[in-house]
């Protein structure tokens, strides 16, 4: 979540000039780029789920930059739009990790075996926002990668819309593994995990929202482009 609020406020910040400079602009684009990659390789390699998604975010932060760069062509809006489904996909990820963790404990990939049979309420809730932030349709965090996409392809910025694909695709095998960590494996006797009526109650909203945002997100685009 730094490294979003830190690229909110350089959007917030490129707003007061009337467009972004190339020499900034490939500034950014670099910044992106590697952003983009480190955060997504070394997300591939982690085993606790609370460290992958702390460097998945930064991989995320990257794409925000797209919006950044392309602010003349709808990106600051893009950018607004991805930064608010993130906070739902991400609070529905660490919500998640919280209630199997009532004690504190972190909690690793492996952990996630069987969580369909131990909650199938929290494997549905991860799952969803693990598509989410693989940036898989119908949800609304491949609504959002699209519209940074097209934004940035509309500023003729091609070469970094293919980096960002590409970083699409390698953030799918570890995010994907997490649902089929949760929906493929036996639990190894592990318990059953209670929730209470306002624990699933979140995650149902969470849920929607994450779905609503992908299926419905031109009312919302509307409000955020009448800020820019």
């Amino acid at each position: 979540l730094p490294k979003i609020a830190a690229v909110a406020l350089l959007i917030r910040i490129a707003m007061l000039a009337p467009s972004v400079s190339l020499p900034l602009a490939n500034i950014l684009i670099i910044l992106a780029a590697l952003s983009m990659t480190v955060g997504n390789l070394v997300g591939l390699l982690q085993k606790d789920v609370k460290r992958l998604l702390a460097y998945s975010g930064i991989a995320h932060a990257g794409y925000l930059m797209l919006g950044i760069i392309s602010l003349n062509s709808g990106g600051g809006a893009s950018a607004i739009y991805y930064i608010a489904i993130y906070l739902f996909m991400n609070l529905a990820c660490f919500y998640v990790i919280i209630l199997m963790s009532k004690n504190g404990e972190n909690v690793m990939v492996n952990d996630l075996a069987g969580l369909s049979k131990r909650s199938p309420l929290l494997a549905l809730t991860l799952a969803v926002s693990a598509f989410s932030l693989a940036g898989i349709p119908p949800t609304g965090g491949f609504t959002g990668k699209f519209f940074l996409f097209v934004s940035a392809f509309q500023e003729g910025y091609l070469a970094i819309v293919i980096i960002g694909a590409v970083n699409t695709v390698i953030s799918i095998f570890y995010y994907l593994n997490l649902v089929r960590m949760s929906y493929s494996r036996e639990p190894e006797s592990r318990p059953i995990i209670p929730l209470f009526f306002h624990e699933k109650a979140l995650c149902y909203t969470l849920i929607f929202m994450i779905l609503y945002m992908g299926l419905i997100p031109f009312g919302l685009m509307d409000i955020f482009q009448s800020a820019f």
